[in-house]
């Protein structure tokens, strides 16, 4: 792949699946996870918005229906990890709880797989943390509210916001998503919001929803957010199990 100056994104590095297989318009299977609908999904294209981390628990206080979910079996565990599906404006929401390395491919397959030719377009909310961060600007500290955006190759240039710069990596979940998406031609932009850090703690402020909702902006897009539940999650928890507590 030529990544020449017409691309709209400098070449971050993730791991691409090298599958060919076409996308199922049919619900997806899978041994470990199961993606249950209860609604019947929109006929005409969707926009699909998924949330890792930070981005999590930013989708968790948006407005909509509840149209079903997909649980990670884990025999370990007595209690199973779900991510909600919700529609709002024929646009689909996902919160993601934690996907270990090495389920993201599978989990990745699923999600692009139930949507199948409806989908229009998709939206990865994620963090990145400052200290891991190569700059190419030498001793640049990005501030928050800060965001960095990482897009495929079949989107528009978005001007307003700085490109997540090689060589930095995407991992996990995130790569495999933006991945697929390129392979099959699926535009996707991805928002990276500053993470900030508070004694070595990885934590989330309200500047961390500031910064995707301005992006958010900048792509034309605005979500419906119930502030009384943003405030909640802002004030009572964490990410998730493997990160750390929220603070304003």
């Amino acid at each position: 792949m030529d990544y020449g100056d017409e691309f709209p994104s400098a070449p971050v590095r993730y791991t691409f699946d090298d599958s060919d297989d076409e996308l199922d318009p049919d619900l997806p299977t899978s041994d470990k996870l199961t993606l249950t609908l209860s609604h019947e999904l929109p006929d005409q294209p969707v926009k699909l918005i998924i949330g890792l981390h930070a981005g999590r628990s930013y989708l968790n206080a948006v407005e909509g229906t509840h149209i079903g979910t997909i649980e990670k079996k884990d025999p370990n565990k007595k209690a199973s990890e779900v991510a909600n599906i919700v529609l709002c404006n024929n646009s689909i929401y996902l919160a993601v709880p934690h996907v270990d390395a090495t389920l993201a491919n599978e989990y990745a397959r699923v999600v692009l797989d139930a949507f199948g030719a409806r989908l229009q377009q998709v939206i990865l909310l994620d963090s990145y943390i400052n200290s891991e961060y190569t700059s190419k600007e030498w001793g640049v500290q990005d501030e928050p509210p800060f965001i960095r955006l990482l897009q495929t190759s079949s989107t528009k240039k978005i001007s307003g916001i700085l490109p997540y710069e090689s060589p930095n990596l995407v991992k996990d979940l995130a790569a495999a998503i933006i991945a697929k998406c390129e392979i099959h031609g699926i535009p996707c932009y991805a928002l990276f919001s500053l993470q900030e850090s508070l004694l070595g703690k990885h934590i989330v402020t309200a500047d961390t929803c500031t910064a995707y909702a301005t992006a958010l902006e900048n792509l034309g897009f605005q979500l419906s957010l119930d502030e009384n539940k943003l405030y909640d999650i802002l004030t009572k928890g964490g990410v998730d199990e493997h990160h750390h507590r929220l603070y304003l």
